[in-house]
């Protein structure tokens, strides 16, 4: 998950450009604050076109386990 570019808010907000072959992908995180911890909201979609060959799913269970693998050290 290499992103081309990443755009960071201050309000628990991250954006993110990722490319796929030619075509420009967007991932959006947002981090919300919830009693007793918090709670990730992740969306990647493509910019251009209806299907997507399952690319954006595939990024987003990725970017889910490289978190699950942080919270569990």
């Amino acid at each position: 998950m290499r992103p081309e570019s990443i755009r960071e808010s201050d309000h628990g907000r991250l954006s993110s450009v990722h490319r796929a072959a030619f075509f420009k992908d967007d991932m959006d995180i947002l981090v919300a604050p919830r009693a007793g911890g918090s709670v990730l909201h992740v969306r990647s979609a493509s910019r251009v076109g209806r299907w997507d060959l399952g690319v954006n799913g595939r990024r987003v269970r990725r970017l889910l386990r490289a978190v699950e693998r942080q919270i569990e050290r």
